[in-house]
């Protein structure tokens, strides 16, 4: 059964993921004059919680190491 649900982000700060290169933003099929990153993403066992989900927190500290108490 599922009892909750928990977002978790890649720390791309923590694990030095790199822009790679650029590309034009999209918008109703008409290429825009903005631009967005492509990132290179680096394996890291590092995570940030999403705190809107504390709303679970009994459930997710359950489940957390003694180590990130």
């Amino acid at each position: 059964d599922i009892v909750c649900v928990v977002n978790l982000q890649h720390n791309c700060l923590d694990a030095k993921c790199t822009d790679l290169s650029t590309k034009h933003v999209w918008q109703e099929r008409t290429q825009t004059d903005q631009t967005t990153s492509i990132i290179e993403h680096r394996p890291s066992p590092h995570y940030l919680l999403n705190t809107f989900s504390i709303h679970n927190y009994e459930h997710i500290h359950s489940l957390l190491p003694e180590s990130l108490r």
